[in-house]
C-alpha cells in the first residue's frame, strides 16, 4: 500500500501572487527635469492673478504673485488677488490728481479772488507774488480730501488712478475700503505733509522700497494699491 495521499498534487505550487497590481511590464517612462530658471508652474483654473504663479505647496488663492521684475506679489487671503502697482505708475495718478483739483478749484477760486498780489522784504529788496488767502487754502485741502474720499472709498479709483490702471483695495479681503476708511487714509498723508515735508517725502519714497509696494498712510489704513 503507498502512503501518498490520492489527491496530492503532481507539482509544487507557484510563488505567491504579486502584491497590489501586477508588476509592471516596462519602466515608467523618463520624465526630464526642467530647464535651469524655467518658470514654476501656472496658476491651476478658478484662482490667482492671470498670469501668476503659487509658490511650491501653497493652497490655491492665498498667495499670488505675477513673473517678471517689478511685480512684486499680490494681497495675500482672497483668490484672483492682482499684482502690485509700480511706483512711477503711483506717481502718475497722483500728480495727474493734484492737477484735476488745482484747475477744478480756480472755478471757484478766481471769483472769490482767492489769489492776490503779495510782497515780501528780503536783504533790502521787495519781491513781488501771487500767494493764496486763508480760506482758499483750506477750501483746496477740503476739496482734495473729499475728492480723494468719496472716489477711492465708493470704487477704489480716483481719475488719476484710473488713467494709471491701479486700484485701492483693502489688504485682506481686495474689496472697496469705504468713505471714511479712505477719508483717514487721506488725513494722514496729510497730517505728514504738514510735519515740515520731510515725512510726507518719506511717505510717498516708501513703494520704492516696500515690499508691498505700500506707503505709510497705506499701512495705517491696510490697504493696497494694485494693478487693473
Amino acid at each position: 500500500m503507498s502512503d501518498e495521499h490520492p489527491d496530492a498534487p503532481s507539482t509544487p505550487p507557484g510563488p505567491p501572487p504579486y502584491p497590489g497590481t501586477a508588476p509592471p511590464s516596462a519602466p515608467p517612462p523618463y520624465n526630464p527635469p526642467p530647464p535651469y530658471n524655467a518658470p514654476p508652474p501656472p496658476y491651476p483654473p478658478g484662482g490667482g492673478a492671470p498670469g501668476g504663479y503659487y509658490p511650491p505647496g501653497a493652497p490655491p488663492g492665498q498667495w499670488a504673485g505675477a513673473p517678471g521684475p517689478g511685480y512684486g506679489y499680490g494681497p495675500v487671503g482672497y483668490p484672483g488677488a492682482a499684482p502690485y502697482a509700480g511706483y512711477w505708475a503711483r506717481v502718475g495718478g497722483l500728480l495727474l490728481d493734484g492737477v484735476i483739483i488745482f484747475v477744478g478749484s480756480l472755478i471757484f477760486l478766481l471769483p472769490a479772488h482767492a489769489f492776490r498780489s503779495m510782497h515780501t522784504i528780503n536783504s533790502g529788496r521787495v519781491y513781488a507774488h501771487v500767494g493764496i488767502s486763508g480760506g482758499g487754502l483750506v477750501f483746496l485741502l477740503v476739496v482734495g480730501a473729499l475728492y480723494a474720499s468719496l472716489l477711492i472709498g465708493l470704487r477704489g479709483q480716483t481719475v488719476g488712478m484710473m488713467a494709471a490702471r491701479i486700484k485701492a483695495v483693502d489688504a485682506t479681503t481686495g474689496g472697496l475700503i469705504g468713505f471714511w476708511r479712505a477719508l483717514g487714509r487721506d488725513l494722514f498723508e496729510r497730517l505728514l505733509g504738514a510735519l515740515f515735508v520731510i515725512p510726507v517725502i518719506i511717505d510717498l519714497l516708501f513703494p520704492a522700497w516696500d515690499p508691498r509696494h505700500q506707503t505709510l498712510h497705506d499701512k495705517v489704513t491696510n490697504t493696497v494699491v494694485i494693478k487693473v
